[in-house]
């Protein structure tokens, strides 16, 4: 599940979900019947414990008491029992089982669209700057997936005196992007990030620091559309800005490197 919540979330959605989104010592089941009922849409999701859960069978009966779209999302196949499958009759089911690229496209069409990506970025409208970083890390991922047969490496900098950067990895014919945001490992004594500042990193979607990253924070992304690309666009805009404290009227500082060439 959490790699859909986090899909949705660079793709521009506001996600509500009960074991983040309750304070300690509120009301559970109100916040929850709240929640839903202010919801565009309620993700149903499918699963060997959830299709037996009385919780889930009653925040399924708010949603459908209040009209909100309801989009069962199947995270494990299970045979529903007899109730549930005549509710959920007639819904199109998407399913995450095999493959979950298909099952994100499928989701963001039901909600709707991309809403994220480029136009999410804080402030674009106003800020020439900010699309134009955007647009460039677009081109940049497009131009080694698809003119470099070798991929290649991108390296982007900015923030505080341009000390932070995010590196971006392609394999020559991968759809994927490895992505690497610098941690405090790699930064000096002046420059290390708060404790903020670290779980920003990780509600971003970037993962804590292993030995393949050499101290920095990583992440992959799915880059097969223009879409994807984006939604790399947009978190890695949105990493600079809200971690790293870029200004937003100021440019990247970008360097790519193909079979050891530096452009």
């Amino acid at each position: 599940m959490q790699t859909i919540v986090s899909r949705l979330r660079g793709w521009g959605y506001r996600l509500w979900l009960d074991q983040y989104d309750i304070a300690a010592g509120a009301d559970w089941r109100k916040r929850i019947a709240e929640a839903i009922r202010q919801a565009d849409a309620f993700l149903l999701m499918i699963s060997r414990t959830a299709v037996t859960s009385r919780m889930v069978n009653w925040e399924l009966g708010v949603a459908e008491e209040n009209k909100v779209q309801v989009i069962p999302v199947v995270l494990q196949a299970t045979k529903l029992p007899r109730s549930l499958s005549r509710r959920l009759d007639g819904l199109n089911q998407i399913s995450f089982t095999k493959d979950r690229y298909r099952g994100s496209t499928k989701l963001v069409e039901a909600l709707g669209g991309i809403r994220g990506g480029i136009p999410r970025i804080p402030g674009d409208t106003r800020y020439p700057a900010l699309r134009e970083n955007s647009r460039v890390i677009v081109e940049i991922i497009r131009f080694l997936q698809d003119v470099m047969p070798e991929g290649g490496n991108a390296i982007f900098t900015g923030g505080t005196d341009w000390d932070y950067y995010v590196q971006l990895a392609i394999s020559p014919g991968e759809a994927e992007v490895y992505g690497e945001a610098v941690g405090n490992l790699n930064l000096t004594r002046t420059r290390r990030l708060s404790g903020r500042q670290i779980e920003k990193l990780a509600a971003l979607g970037w993962e804590a620091p292993n030995k393949k990253s050499s101290g920095n924070f990583h992440r992959t992304w799915q880059v097969r559309l223009d879409t994807d690309r984006a939604l790399v666009a947009g978190e890695m805009m949105r990493t600079f800005l809200e971690v790293y404290n870029h200004m937003v009227g100021d440019s990247l500082g970008t360097e790519v490197q193909t079979s050891g060439n530096t452009r």
